[in-house]
């Protein structure tokens, strides 16, 4: 709001002033005393309402103008009170020239705000400027009133003091203005109070009073002008902006310089005109202002060919401390011709190269570059060479000089078309620490890292070249998978088995040499890819003597194993092949060998593509099945064979709905065989999910049969489960579970389990075994006799009950030694306190031979086949009816 107003108040007292040439003369003097109060009162308010920083610039302008208005009141209260012709008014005059040097110290002041320093070019220059208008002034102003009272009147001394001061003030302003720094609009402001205050005082002191004001008007008009300018400097907020800052004092002698020579100037003038000095015919005034104008301008050429010296000077230091950061910085540098021959290096290159410059220099930079780098590096060179200001960055290997191989990393910058360097300039530094770095995080990423081999991503990086740039023919793939390793990782530790993979890993590297690439997948499976074969006999060749080589024992502690493996073979026979496939391949024909009997290799035939398909077409039918519960639960009963009873179900698992096929699985055109099932879920992971399904619904299965058959609430459910389940940590907590949703007892449940658990001896399985006998789960050993296992390694586990296989039982009737095997089996269970029984049993005379054996338990076709469990439920409704 004080901003805005300020215009308004300029103009009003402008008004004011030309109005009042119309007043009667009574109120000139009043109108004097007036502004000379309220202008001085105006600026300190301003001052005071703004508060810049620093603010010593404006306090000594504000009390030179205080001073300087005192006077205006001495005077016009003189005048006023007394007449013309009396003391006042050289009292008053000499009072306000006191307040001039506060004025003067406040401009230089301000000049030196906001900014270091106020530069001495800009001085001079503020200088000429201010002789040519002193001396416009002279002959506009001065000069007039000297022609008209003579320099004997006191009023014209002051009239010229008043004016130089005012030019000297309005010198700095333009200094300041002329110079870099902060330039306000109320800056501005005091430059017009200054120039416009200056006349007006000139004037005003060189006439009489009475006759001053009657004849010359415009007296008036600056006087307002000035006081108006002034305080309105003080109001305008951007007296911020020009708060003194840090005080140069580089700044204050050109002032004094300049000040006295105007001073100076103006005394000669004075002792001219009054005799005291000769006065020549010549134009002193214009003499003496061009006199000062050349010497301005002479210290005005000094002062630039003193600046260009300082420029030399400071290119010196530039050049010198340029240098000194390029000898002593951690990065080399040399310049080279367009041919590679190095002109110019750094102090440092031999800390980086090996070859101090003094050995490089008019030599190839093509001799420090590894030749296994060379050709790229000479390519890149010739690259930049030939596009102007053109850079090129990359890393290189130098030539060994003894010790390891060291790496840098350059960039190249074509410099040639600039005069000052004319050369390709090559900045380099020492990247060794960072390339080793960066090799060994490949290597770990690319690389096993128990055993060191290649990893699957390497191999299949490796393979990927192999189909897409190598012709068919010629290469092979070996899938390695060793044979019962779980069963050393679980019986001997991880430590044992991580060393087993070790020795290994070490044999395979040595049989295959440099005939492949030995990779390790995970686990214990290997691969081994044969980028150069002369076929399958080759490839068969290595794989028998991987055979060989892995047949050697290995000590593990207190123990000496035999890494005994299975092997397929797959071979690069087509374009289409792909590292996806060739793997696929060689996996399936390793399965092959361990279903042939282990510790062997198999070569894959493309017949089997067919099956694999079907296998992978299951396994997909398999998943969306039990996403979809499209499985149930068919339940077979096992009997007494004495009173003919129901004792309990086997649960079996049955596909439901249309067969599996058609459109979506050619492959499927029918239902999949339970045996089918369990084999694909198993070696596709589907056996957890599936198993737990199963519990689950044999589970609630039972717990509704229970209450729908009152009278029958010692029937059990048997479940078949596979060894895999029984190895995963949480199976009991599954089998937990399902119990106390379905509400029945532990006893109720019985787990089936096959000869493979006692083979494998997994601890994880035989801990899970005494959970769910601590829970009351019994346990049963399904189609016991067709393993390889000692009958008394059966005690060692928690065993409840004994089933016998049904190929002893299919000719029980006629064959001596299935009697016998089923004899002995009897006697052994009840030796270790274990129930019996048969499966398969078909026929009435198998039926009688079990008895007549003493075996008590059976189930098969004779009792019943797998039915749904609507089906079991109606049965035992049956039976129940015929018995009441």
């Amino acid at each position: 709001m004080t901003a805005a107003r300020l215009p308004m108040g300029v103009v009003l007292l402008v008004s004011a002033a030309v109005l009042h040439s119309r007043l009667p003369p009574s109120w000139h003097l009043p109108w004097v005393l007036v502004i000379a109060i309220v202008a001085p009162l105006s600026v300190w308010g301003g001052i005071r309402h703004n508060d810049p920083p620093r603010s010593a610039g404006w306090h000594h302008v504000a009390a030179g103008f205080s001073v300087y208005c005192v006077g205006e009141v001495i005077v016009a209260l003189d005048l006023l009170l007394v007449g013309p012709g009396h003391w006042g008014k050289p009292v008053g005059t000499a009072v306000g020239m006191i307040g001039w040097p506060f004025v003067v110290s406040g401009a230089r002041r301000m000049v030196a705000s906001g900014q270091a320093h106020l530069d001495r070019e800009a001085l001079l220059d503020a200088a000429i400027i201010t002789v040519g208008v002193a001396y416009v002034g002279w002959y506009t102003v001065i000069l007039p009133q000297v022609e008209r009272n003579g320099f004997l009147e006191f009023s014209a001394l002051a009239s010229t003091a008043f004016w130089t001061l005012s030019v000297l003030v309005f010198g700095l302003l333009v200094a300041k203005a002329m110079s870099p720094g902060a330039w306000s609009p109320s800056l501005g402001l005091f430059a017009i109070a200054a120039i416009t205050g200056g006349s007006s005082a000139a004037i005003y002191r060189g006439l009489e009073f009475d006759h001053a004001w009657q004849s010359a008007p415009i007296t008036r008009i600056t006087m307002a002008v000035a006081f108006a300018a002034i305080a309105a400097a003080t109001r305008h907020p951007s007296m911020l902006a020009s708060a003194p800052r840090d005080r140069d004092p580089r700044i204050w002698p050109p002032i004094v310089v300049v000040g006295v020579g105007v001073s100076v100037l103006c005394v000669g003038l004075f002792l001219a005109a009054l005799g005291v000095l000769p006065a020549p015919e010549v134009d002193i005034p214009g003499m003496s202002a061009s006199g000062v104008v050349v010497v301005l301008l002479v210290a005005r050429i000094g002062l630039t060919l003193r600046a260009r010296e300082d420029a030399k000077s400071e290119i010196t230091r530039k050049e010198a401390r340029y240098r000194s950061l390029v000898e002593h910085a951690f990065d080399g540098t040399l310049l080279a011709d367009r041919d590679g021959i190095v002109r110019w290096g750094s102090g440092n290159t031999g800390s980086v190269t090996g070859r101090g410059i003094d050995q490089m220099r008019d030599r190839s930079l093509f001799e420090e570059v590894d030749p296994r780098d060379l050709e790229r590096f000479v390519d890149e060179f010739q690259q930049c060479v030939a596009v102007p200001d053109a850079r090129m960055r990359g890393t290189t290997r130098l030539a060994p000089t003894g010790g390891a191989a060291r790496w840098i990393e350059y960039s190249l910058v074509n410099q040639l078309d600039n005069e000052a360097v004319a050369s390709v300039v090559v900045n380099y530094r020492d990247v060794t620490d960072q390339q080793q770095a960066r090799e060994a995080l490949v290597h770990q990423a690319t690389h096993d890292q128990l055993t060191g081999l290649p990893n699957r991503q390497q191999l299949i990086d490796r393979l990927e070249v192999v189909t897409t740039q190598r012709a068919p023919g010629r290469a092979a793939v070996l899938f390695l998978d060793l044979d019962h390793f779980k069963v050393i990782n679980d019986s001997l530790g991880h430590q044992a088995g991580d060393k087993l993979l070790v020795a290994v890993a070490e044999r395979l590297r040595r049989v295959v040499a440099d005939r492949g690439t030995v990779a390790r997948l995970g686990g214990d499976e290997f691969v081994i890819l044969c980028e150069d074969v002369g076929g399958s006999v080759e490839a068969v060749a290595i794989a028998g003597d991987i055979c060989d080589a892995l047949d050697a024992t290995v000590p593990l502690g207190a123990h000496e194993v035999s890494a005994h493996a299975s092997i397929g073979v797959a071979l690069h026979t087509t374009a289409e092949d792909t590292p996806v496939s060739l793997l696929r391949e060689a996996d399936t024909a390793m399965y092959r060998a361990k279903e042939q009997g282990r510790n062997g290799f198999v070569v894959y035939d493309g017949s089997w593509a067919a099956s694999t398909a079907t296998r992978l077409s299951l396994e997909g039918a398999l998943r969306r099945a039990l996403e979809q519960d499209r499985l149930e639960l068919h339940y077979q009963p096992i009997v007494d064979l004495v009173s003919g009873r129901t004792l309990g179900f086997e649960a079996l698992l049955r596909w439901t709905g249309d067969t599996l096929g058609g459109s979506t699985h050619p492959t499927l055109v029918r239902r999949p065989t339970p045996l089918e099932v369990i084999t694909v879920a198993e070696e596709s992971g589907l056996i957890y999910p599936l198993g737990e399904w199963v519990v689950q619904r044999a589970c609630t299965d039972l717990a509704h049969l229970l209450h729908r058959t009152d009278g029958n609430d010692d029937l059990f459910v048997s479940v078949n489960v596979s060894g895999l389940q029984l190895r995963r940590h949480g199976f009991g907590h599954v089998v937990h579970e399902a119990l106390v949703a379905s509400d029945i007892p532990a006893d109720r449940l019985m787990i089936e389990l096959t000869e493979s658990v006692l083979v494998e001896q997994s601890s994880a399985a035989q801990e899970t075994m005494g959970e769910l006998r601590r829970q009351g789960v019994r346990l049963a050993m399904d189609d016991f006799g067709t393993g390889y296992s000692a009958l008394t390694n059966l005690k060692r586990f928690p065993f409840t009950t004994v089933k016998i296989d049904r190929g002893f039982v299919e000719d029980l009737d006629g064959h001596d030694a299935d009697s016998g095997v089923v004899r002995a089996v009897l006697g052994m269970a009840a030796a270790l306190d274990l129930q019996v029984v048969a499966e398969g049993v078909s026929t009435d005379a198998q039926r009688r031979a079990l008895e007549q054996l003493g075996c008590t338990r059976a189930q098969g076709y004779l009792f019943g086949r797998a039915v749904p469990l609507d089906d079991v439920i109606a049965s035992l409704e049956a039976a129940a009816a015929r018995t009441a």
